[in-house]
């Protein structure tokens, strides 16, 4: 039980941060964003390049071999790499990152019995910037 409410609340921290990622952003606070972003990927216990490097099967991999639900853990990832991607200025990098939210999104949806309407226009969005890159 104590491990369950562990890992829910690091789920409710994550969340939380991508509260305040998103906040910055629609500030205009980019920086202040960078640094949330920092902050965040951290909490998977890796760093941005980790996620941006490696390939989704070994992300996905690894989520699985934690304790608690993946998939939760799995949509907050892709909704922070969402997130990177809207502030990311290099375009090739910006690619590279839609293209793995676009598959983490989609993971999501195919293995979840949940629908979400948020996760549906963020994955809409994800679409139309990669048709627009």
């Amino acid at each position: 039980m104590v491990e369950k409410d562990y890992i829910m609340r690091f789920i409710q921290t994550l969340f939380d941060a991508l509260n305040k990622i998103k906040n910055s952003i629609d500030k205009g606070d980019i920086n202040g964003a960078k640094q949330q972003l920092t902050t965040a990927y951290g909490m998977f216990g890796k760093d941005e390049a980790y996620f941006i490097a490696t390939s989704l099967k070994e992300v996905i991999t690894e989520l699985k071999t934690k304790d608690g639900d993946y998939l939760k853990r799995l949509l907050v990832l892709s909704k922070l790499l969402f997130l990177h991607a809207q502030i990311e200025e290099n375009i090739t990098h910006k690619k590279v990152i839609l293209e793995k939210t676009q598959t983490l999104m989609n993971h999501y949806q195919e293995n979840t019995t949940e629908f979400s309407f948020e996760l549906a226009r963020d994955l809409a969005t994800v679409n139309t910037q990669l048709e627009n890159l």
